[in-house]
């Protein structure tokens, strides 16, 4: 399973939305809008998933 990125529009960070799925099904995700809190900036970003990209999380950094 990867993690769904998007990054911190303030600080540039990649910021974990929460949501894990493998590289398949996110493909196949309609286009929509998303929205995280950011602990970079202490605000709400909106996303999308072209804005978005898969970390792998056994490859994802501690």
């Amino acid at each position: 399973m990867a993690k769904i990125f998007t990054d911190c529009l303030v600080t540039g960070q990649p910021i974990d939305t929460g949501i894990e799925v493998d590289e398949a099904s996110f493909g196949r995700l309609p286009l929509f809008l998303g929205r995280v809190f950011c602990a970079h900036c202490e605000t709400e970003h909106e996303w999308t998933k072209d804005k978005a990209k898969l970390v792998d999380a056994d490859k994802q950094q501690a």
